[in-house]
């Protein structure tokens, strides 16, 4: 059978949005792999764990390096301003603010569930750091903006070109799941489905504003809250700040068990409450955003 037309331009428009996002990332590896070179992975003391001053470096260096290649990929593959990938000034620090309120909040719903289940229970805090927790903090920060970058504005907004948003923010979900794969391996369905439902999430919350600042401080505010000041795994990762505030002792379905949150019926249906609050803000009159844009022309 002979290709349509119609099947020649999904084949090409397909190809475009693959070789740019593969080129992206080649770039960003690039530019970050010099710096792995001068980090010592195998600390004297045995540890598997990296310290967190080192997170921190390496954080900061990945932000740094996925930046510079998303600016060298719009500017001169894409021919548009780096702005453009969810940088403009325009409501940036409303969209923070309500990013920091609307993540914390589904931390609060999350918490509040297994609490009144009887899930959850406080721990006493016998050391605390002001200095640890600004470190981890700022960890945290920096890996937020390389996954926003990368996978809402980068990889998302490719393939929206190509094709259009619906596509987009599915497709860039799976990506966000994938970029977990090694966590979600430990932990089974129930976190990918969750990180693919937390992709929709964050994808909305750029589609719905344009810009990148609402899921970074969506993003941010959730982990942060999560590992460094509740001491909960995040994603089956310990990115605690030394101390442990809430004991998750309940079924393992619910709570998420050793993967954290994410790993649990109630993320489930938090993100899904946060996913269906975003499409109702989407959808009102006067939103700067939104929701349904046309394929690429």
């Amino acid at each position: 059978m002979e290709p349509t037309d119609t099947d020649e331009r999904l084949i090409k428009r397909t190809w475009t949005a693959f070789w740019r996002i593969t080129l992206f990332l080649i770039l960003w590896a690039l530019f970050y792999a010099p710096a792995l070179l001068l980090i010592d992975f195998e600390p004297p003391d045995g540890r598997a764990a990296i310290s967190r001053e080192v997170r921190l470096y390496l954080e900061l260096i990945g932000a740094l390096a996925v930046i510079a290649a998303a600016w060298l990929l719009t500017r001169i593959v894409d021919h548009r301003a780096f702005v453009s990938l969810g940088f403009a000034s325009r409501g940036a620090v409303r969209d923070l603010l309500i990013g920091l309120v609307f993540g914390s909040a589904m931390i609060s719903l999350s918490v509040a569930t297994l609490w009144s289940a009887g899930w959850a229970e406080t721990v006493p805090v016998l050391t605390f750091s002001w200095p640890v927790l600004g470190v981890m903090g700022a960890a945290i920060l920096f890996n937020s903006v390389i996954q926003e970058v990368i996978v809402r504005g980068y990889v998302l907004q490719t393939i929206e070109r190509q094709f259009n948003v619906s596509v987009a923010v599915i497709a860039s979900s799976v990506f966000f799941a994938m970029l977990h794969a090694g966590a979600i391996a430990e932990g089974g369905i129930l976190p990918a489905v969750n990180l693919f439902a937390a992709g929709v999430l964050l994808g909305l919350a750029y589609t719905t504003t344009r810009n990148l600042w609402l899921p970074i401080a969506l993003h941010f505010s959730w982990n942060f809250l999560q590992g460094p000041v509740l001491g909960i795994a995040v994603s089956g990762q310990a990115l605690d700040s030394g101390w442990q505030v809430l004991n998750l002792k309940g079924p393992a379905i619910f709570t998420g068990g050793s993967f954290g949150l994410e790993g649990g019926l109630v993320a489930t249906l938090v993100t899904t409450l946060g996913i269906v609050a975003l499409i109702a803000a989407g959808r009102r009159p006067g939103q700067h955003g939104s929701l349904t844009v046309p394929g690429p022309g």
